[in-house]
């Protein structure tokens, strides 16, 4: 991927383009979304090392789509959609923008089943110049990814062998690469003007104050609740967002919150031009509980009550991601946590009647996120240890009598939420193996 990064920026083009099209390993960009990068000089590392392309004078997301999901096993023909619409973005900007460049595309390593199909139609349909397939050993996915690159007149198809990791490399598994470039993209910090570096804010999540959006109005076109009427006419004056999305198959209103809380969703701007909000607004029910507002699968999915579908690429984009903190029934109003990077992008969101939180069926659990205090807890009672010891040897007794072993150490377990405590001698899992860290909400 450098490499290619490396030669093609030895041109006399202003720019490449990335088009990220793997939610499950993108290259500048958290999971669980598609993008199209703009590069101006080559950036060095691994992915957890510039999670978004929001910061830094030297890169720039043009455009991107949710998928909610780390493959996109689950709708190959939304997945597809998005990434032509991303194309078709790119050569709009070569015809109105004010830079140019070639375009590399970083696809799926899944490329058996559905996957090579998926790829051999992207072939087809983004009109590309040249397919590199980087692997160890010819196989029939090798034949078939050559035979449609021949079908659609690709004039080059080319087999690289695959670098190898070599017998030093970390073995670390996909969701710990994911889990590591989600929690670097939420604690990115802000991007300083003129810098060409990114920054990240180590404070906890739990420090960092939270966007606060409301949900208590009715949208236009929406049917106010009991609460909501009265004498004054129904406003989106304090309504921030439309609705909560959850994307996949269809669930009961009284289990969303259970879902939605410590969940990660898509900030999704709807186009100003479509005619898509109306029709959303209409299909909006509410919670029985909390009150938050629900996009009806029977209403939007042509009355298929049993699954919802994803917006239309060509009428909505991404934002950013946002981890959701908590849920304010009382006051009716969703906490979100969002990296600094992007809290611009959340601040200039100016029509809430175009917003939508879409809820991914197939985003990991954000554990390290519940696990930070206790991790941050440990760490400082080691670092208490290890000074008692170090003043112990040293003879410094009134030193090791200062040092509080308990003090502003310990996190009570039961009051954090999705965690539960193993006591000396419990098993963690069924037949003592160890278990990854779920949350369960049927």
């Amino acid at each position: 991927m450098f490499t290619i990064d490396r030669e093609a920026m030895k041109r006399d083009d202003h720019s490449i383009f990335l088009l990220d099209i793997d939610p499950g390993q993108p290259e500048y960009s958290p999971p669980g979304q598609v993008s199209l990068i703009e590069l101006r000089q080559p950036i060095f590392g691994p992915p957890f090392t510039h999670p978004s392309a929001s910061t830094g004078s030297y890169q720039r997301t043009i455009r991107s789509h949710f998928i909610g999901a780390n493959s996109p096993k689950d709708n190959p023909e939304h997945f597809i959609e998005c990434v032509v619409d991303l194309m078709t973005h790119y050569q709009k900007h070569l015809t109105f923008g004010n830079t140019h460049g070639p375009i590399i595309v970083n696809s799926p390593g899944w490329i058996i089943g559905t996957g090579l199909q998926i790829l051999t139609t992207l072939i087809a349909r983004l009109s590309l110049t040249d397919v590199i397939y980087t692997t160890d050993e010819p196989s029939r996915s090798h034949d078939a990814l050559r035979t449609a690159a021949t079908s659609t007149s690709v004039p080059r198809f080319q087999a690289i062998p695959a670098q190898p990791s070599g017998a030093t490399a970390p073995a670390r598994t996909a969701a710990e690469f994911r889990d590591m470039q989600t929690l670097s993209y939420f604690h990115l910090g802000a991007p300083q003007q003129g810098s060409p570096t990114q920054s990240w804010d180590a404070t906890l999540l739990a420090a960092h104050k939270p966007f606060v959006l409301s949900y208590a109005g009715a949208a236009a076109g929406e049917d106010p609740t009991p609460e909501q009427r009265g004498d004054e006419p129904t406003t989106t004056a304090s309504r921030d967002f439309l609705a909560v999305m959850p994307l996949g198959e269809a669930l009961p209103p009284s289990t969303l919150a259970t879902i939605l809380n410590g969940a990660i969703v898509g900030i999704v701007a709807l186009s100003p031009t479509t005619t898509t909000t109306n029709d959303l607004s209409t299909a909006i029910t509410r919670t029985p509980a909390e009150n938050i507002p629900l996009l009806s699968a029977a209403a939007i999915s042509g009355g298929n009550s049993g699954h919802i579908e994803p917006l239309s690429p060509q009428t909505s984009h991404l934002v950013c991601l946002a981890l959701v903190r908590g849920i304010d029934a009382a006051r009716q109003a969703l906490h979100l946590l969002v990296p600094a990077a992007c809290e611009h992008l959340v601040a200039e969101l100016a029509a809430p009647e175009r917003t939508v939180l879409v809820v991914g069926a197939g985003m990991d659990t954000p554990g390290w996120a519940y696990l930070e205090e206790l991790h941050a807890a440990e760490a400082r009672k080691r670092a208490k240890k290890e000074k008692a010891a170090a003043a112990e040897q040293g003879g410094d007794e009134e030193v090791v009598a200062d040092v509080d072993m308990d003090a502003d150490v310990d996190v009570d377990v039961a009051e954090r939420p999705w965690v539960q405590k193993m006591e000396e001698g419990d098993v963690p899992g069924a037949m003592g193996k160890k278990r990854r860290l779920r949350r369960f909400v049927n």
